[in-house]
């Protein structure tokens, strides 16, 4: 037998005993938390997820009597000291067009979710410069772009929205979509900048700029009230906190792998990124954020 066939059989076989060990660990975590008092609630953010994966989601957190909470019931707990034990907060980032999709769903298992509209796509042929962007530089939007002033900033998301032609495949909600998904009961809309753009290196006049653009594209459809708001990227620091502050914003969501309690600030509220690696991981890294003190 070849070295470099025990070394295969070896890995094999490491693989199935963390498999195993995830799977072990995936069940006892559950079991914990179902007997958990504390409350304590864990948000889940997608963007363009299909609709037989998130499916699966749903009926695994059904499966595991987890409750999915409003955006309302967030606030109150945050607020008004209600009690949630095991609460899942679903949300969407940017208006993906696939999420339309997702509203039979929604209302098969009678869950509630918010979605974090950008809305300058509506003046680019319904396309998302950030799918531009990385389609040309062959990577993420990173710290380089971050870092830039916001002029300099709007002026790269000009450009990529100029070169959105009509060969860009439609991948943003249009305004009637955004009609149609926001108006549903079972959905709250927040704000996440018209032209998504991460707020580092934005003056407090610049972020109101995008927050007003963003608000007068929604008040088109939507007459309920926002207050909620999602940091483009997810990047954050203490001077949008003290901007949200002043303002109608109740709560505002980064990113983060860390669960929701009622001692968390309302305007850095973590949120576990739903990944397109397999469901198992996707399922145990809920559960290790959960755990987390």
């Amino acid at each position: 037998m070849s070295s470099i066939f025990k070394i295969k059989q070896i890995r094999v076989f490491t693989g199935l005993i963390y498999a195993l060990y995830k799977v072990l660990s995936l069940k006892y975590k559950v079991s914990i938390l179902k007997h958990q008092k504390s409350s304590q609630i864990i948000s889940i953010y997608f963007h363009d997820i299909s609709e037989r994966r998130f499916e699966k989601i749903l009926f695994w957190i059904k499966k595991h009597k987890f409750r999915i909470i409003s955006q309302a019931e967030l606030i109150d707990f945050l607020y008004n000291n209600i009690e949630i034990t095991g609460g899942v907060w679903l949300t969407f980032d940017d208006g993906w067009k696939n999420n339309l999709n997702l509203l039979p769903i929604i209302e098969r298992y009678n869950v509630p979710i918010t979605i974090f509209l950008t809305t300058g796509t509506i003046n680019a042929n319904g396309t998302f410069w950030t799918a531009i962007y990385e389609s040309q530089m062959g990577h993420r939007v990173g710290k380089e772009f971050h870092q830039l002033t916001y002029e300099d900033k709007i002026k790269l998301i000009d450009a990529y929205n100029t070169n959105s032609d009509k060969n860009n495949v439609q991948n943003a909600l249009s305004e009637e979509q955004m009609k149609s998904i926001c108006n549903h009961p079972l959905v709250t809309v927040g704000l996440h900048t018209h032209n998504h753009v991460s707020l580092i290196n934005c003056t407090e006049e610049e972020i109101e700029r995008e927050l007003e653009l963003n608000i007068k594209a929604i008040r088109k459809f939507y007459s309920k009230d926002l207050q909620s708001f999602a940091y483009p990227h997810g990047l954050a620091d203490s001077t949008h906190e003290i901007l949200f502050r002043k303002s109608d914003i109740k709560i505002a969501a980064v990113t983060g792998n860390k669960i929701i309690k009622r001692t968390t600030n309302p305007f850095l509220l973590p949120r576990y990124g739903y990944s397109e690696a397999s469901l198992l991981e996707n399922y145990c890294k809920f559960m290790d954020c959960w755990n987390r003190g």
